[in-house]
């Protein structure tokens, strides 16, 4: 019972850790598709509907 016990303590702790780095790496990327739309939006090369495409040539958006 005791060893039960110890094993779905660490279980539930190792899953809490887990859903916690995810939620770190949601922020950043996040904080990066911030970035990337506010200099493609101030960048007068590519005005109006264009900007869309762009946006789209960015890695790592997950749109």
């Amino acid at each position: 019972m005791r060893l039960l016990r110890r094993c779905c303590a660490l279980t539930l702790g190792f899953a809490i850790l887990l859903a916690a780095a995810s939620v770190v790496r949601a922020d950043a990327v996040t904080d990066w598709n911030a970035i990337a739309i506010q200099a493609i939006a101030s960048s007068p090369s590519h005005p109006g509907p264009t900007a869309v495409l762009d946006s789209a040539m960015v890695p790592g958006r997950g749109v």
